[in-house]
């Protein structure tokens, strides 16, 4: 043996992680703050103010063209950050093309169904990509927003230079920038050619919008992105709109049929011991454990004597013709006859005086509660899967990925009014969610099956920062709460990385 000498005076560290961005308790900004009545009316009915996260970045979302990265929580509001954004372009008249992109396919659809309702009564058309080139030629023409996948807009900006439309980008948003080391290296393509496109093209500046679950290496990320260090808004996991509970409980059994049984009643106590009013959502790994989830919550509500316990025809809560959620939802699935009574006493609510609203209060209530009720019978007989008429029956309802498209949207229609308390769903079906959200969120062994490799591999983290994010909906004591059941050696995984922001890594070499 021999002993050497090593010298560590010229040594390279790689460099700490920098910290996250304090959450600042300033006074929430309030929609006149918009000083355009365009962008008042564009978010009248769904906010009446900005959460702590959207204040915090509002003057330089809407005040300026700086690039910005913005990293936070699944559910903390920066859908609302990209539409601030594309906002002040609409108000400054810019008649370049703002595009939106996210790696998800069933995200950019529901993103485009959701945009094209509310941009296009203020004059922006929205086009979505499909990876037709002639298509999409045609839609970038035409469109002022696009939305697209990281492969339909490679596939359209590799000839920039002969595509004129390409070079008239002003707004580059992109979203969900998280799961760039789940993606094939094409999002960090065309952010790379968009950055040069931006380099290059003297006349038109580009401004990138990046838009992100809490993350460890921001720093990094916005050099990148040509991000200034004042306009990086990387928050912590745990700053959130409404706090939340996590609890992740071990079962020993290696066996994973044992270890579902054994969860079963533990996933019945959690969703029992809600409050009234409280829905929540149960997170399955495929199409049998989903249908079997179900049928087992039905099953100890029965035993218990209380088998409609998760039914729930919630009128109290849209009592008055202020709360505006029911109606977003409700009118159009209403009978004709009926809207136009609640229209018109809506009208003398407005008008009346003050010790007569209550009255009329409890009428429009009980009208909704018909209705609710009209819109649940005729549902429950319009459904063809013969297991999910049986579940709906008793308020329990489950989403997979081969249920027929109308049989999901009765589903989610039903939850989103909250008659249905409980929906069970598989995992991918996270992503194609919008606006559903739970008091308690619980993934019930998050683990799959592989067929390639033969083996049960674990939910990747992304997918249940996704699931804890759609448990932001506060309780009677303003928190939400996420459990998660598990192999017991899994635990301290979860445990850790569930509440650590993590670092993005490159695809490319």
């Amino acid at each position: 043996e021999s002993l050497l000498p090593i010298s560590f005076r010229n040594l390279l560290l790689p460099e700490k992680f920098p910290p996250h961005t304090e959450l600042l308790d300033l006074q929430p900004i309030l929609l006149p703050s918009l000083k355009w009545g365009a962008a008042e009316s564009f978010f009248k009915g769904r906010i009446r103010q900005f959460n702590p996260i959207q204040t915090q970045t509002f003057s330089t979302l809407y005040q300026s063209d700086s690039n910005i990265f913005i990293g936070a929580p699944v559910g903390s509001g920066k859908t609302v950050c990209a539409e601030l954004a594309i906002l002040r372009q609409m108000k400054e008249q810019d008649e370049g093309k703002w595009v939106y992109i996210t790696p998800l396919n069933s995200t950019s659809s529901a993103q485009y169904k959701r945009w094209k309702a509310l941009f296009e009564k203020y004059g922006a058309e929205v086009r979505l990509l499909t990876g037709q080139t002639s298509t999409d030629l045609k839609a970038l023409a035409e469109g002022d927003l696009i939305i697209s996948t990281p492969a339909h807009w490679d596939l359209l900006s590799r000839r920039w230079r002969q595509r004129a439309n390409v070079q008239k980008v002003s707004l580059f948003i992109m979203d969900d920038l998280h799961l760039i080391p789940e993606d094939n290296g094409q999002y960090e393509i065309i952010i790379s050619r968009m950055r040069y496109i931006s380099v290059q093209n003297e006349e038109n500046s580009i401004r990138f919008v990046g838009l992100a679950a809490s993350i460890a290496n921001s720093k990094d990320l916005s050099e990148w992105l040509g991000v200034e260090s004042e306009n990086v808004y990387n928050f912590h996991p745990k700053v959130r709109p409404v706090p939340i509970e996590l609890h992740i409980q071990g079962f020993d059994h290696t066996h994973r049929q044992s270890r579902l049984f054994g969860m079963a009643k533990p996933t019945y106590q959690a969703l029992a011991n809600l409050g009234k009013n409280e829905s929540s959502m149960v997170f399955a790994s495929d199409r049998k454990q989903c249908k079997m989830t179900a049928l087992d919550l039905i099953s100890y509500a029965t035993n218990e004597n209380k088998p409609k316990r998760f039914l729930l025809f919630n009128e109290e809560k849209y009592s008055l013709p202020e709360q505006t959620v029911l109606h977003q939802v409700l009118p159009p699935l209403l009978p004709p006859d009926l809207r136009s009574k609640i229209e018109k006493l809506e009208k003398d609510y407005s008008t009346c005086p003050r010790g007569k609203k209550e009255s009329l209060a409890q009428k429009i209530s009980q009208l909704f509660k018909k209705g609710m009720e009209e819109f649940y019978e005729s549902s429950i007989n319009s459904v063809e899967e013969k297991a999910l008429v049986h579940s709906l029956g008793y308020g329990v309802g489950y989403l997979h990925e081969a249920m027929k498209e109308e049989d999901k949207q009765i589903v989610i229609s039903l939850y989103k009014l909250e008659i249905v308390k409980v929906l069970v769903l598989t995992s991918p079906l996270v992503w194609e969610l919008e606006d559903c959200f739970c008091h308690l969120g619980v993934v019930v062994d998050p683990v799959k099956y592989d067929g390639a490799e033969h083996r049960y591999l674990d939910f990747s983290i992304t997918d249940m920062l996704q699931m804890m994010g759609k448990s932001i909906v506060g309780g009677n004591e303003s928190t939400s709460k996420f459990v998660v059941f598990c192999h017991t050696p899994r635990k301290e995984y979860f445990k850790k990385f569930l509440m650590e922001s993590l670092p993005i890594e490159s695809n490319l070499q």
